[in-house]
Order: structure tokens, then C-alpha cells, then sequence
């Protein structure tokens, strides 16, 4: 999963982490229930840490290294101040080019974070994108390989 996420950054000129020091060995059966990921914010949605996921070989994502959300557009200024007090360095917007322009990610123009917009749709109707890939008998290894792995 977290090799998948990676792919979205280019690696040239980069002087972020290796993917080694985002993980750790697994330890037990960790695992952290979704509401105690979540970050609670007023007018953010969907905002949790991802550390304690399984990373693959025997190893887990490191606790408060990796965030998701499913948007950073409509934040009020308590959320800035929560997300600020994380002191994230990169934000990976994933969504299409439309929906960055119908609302612009808050944290894009924050001075110590460096924003990538890598946005894996064209827009258009994502259950028709999927379709297309996985109906593809030429495909098909390929893409249960990658959601298996």
C-alpha cells in the first residue's frame, strides 16, 4: 500500500525520507479502530493518521508519520491549527484536476509543506474507469497481482 501511495511522488530532487524510515516492524496484533485515527475537525472531513497499517513484509506504517483525507479545501481556522501542529512537509492531492479547481487544497500555499497535485482520475465516473481496467482480460493478472499486494 504504502509503495502503491509513493509512486505518486516524483523522486527526483526530493530529500524526504526513505520509504525504510516511514515503517516500523509489526508488533503483536497493533491495530488502532478507526475513530481512534481521526482527527476531529470542524469542518474537515475524514482527516486520520494511517500509522499501524500493515506496510508488507512484516512491517507497519509508523504512528503520526502519514495522513489521509478526503478533502482540504472547506477547513476552518481551528483545523488549520490542528494540521499545522502535525507539521506535515508534503501533501499528495489525489483528487481529479475538476475537483482541485472547484476547491483548492487550504494547505497548497502553506510555507513549509510542499504540495503535489497527482490526481489518480480524469474526472470522469470512477465506477466506469474501474470497469474498463478490470474488465480488460489482458489486465486481469495484473490487476488482482496489485490488489493483493
Amino acid at each position: 500500500m504504502l509503495r502503491r501511495l509513493l509512486q505518486f511522488i516524483p523522486q527526483q530532487g526530493l530529500e524526504y525520507p526513505p520509504v525504510t524510515a516511514l515503517v516500523q516492524p509489526a508488533v503483536g496484533d497493533f491495530h488502532l479502530q478507526p475513530h481512534q485515527r481521526i482527527l476531529p475537525l470542524e469542518r474537515g472531513f475524514n482527516f486520520r493518521g494511517i500509522g499501524g497499517y500493515p506496510a508488507g513484509e512484516g512491517l507497519t506504517v509508523r504512528p503520526e508519520l502519514i495522513f489521509r483525507s478526503a478533502q482540504l479545501a472547506h477547513l476552518s481556522d481551528a483545523d488549520l491549527a490542528q494540521i499545522r501542529a502535525l507539521a506535515p512537509q508534503l501533501v499528495i492531492d489525489l483528487r481529479s484536476d475538476q475537483e482541485v479547481t472547484t476547491g483548492p487544497c487550504q494547505l497548497a500555499q502553506e510555507p513549509d509543506t510542499r504540495y503535489l497535485h497527482r490526481p489518480i482520475s480524469n474526472g470522469g465516473n470512477p465506477l466506469r474507469q474501474l470497469h474498463a481496467v478490470v474488465l480488460r482480460r489482458d489486465r486481469l493478472p495484473q490487476v488482482m497481482y496489485e490488489g493483493y499486494t
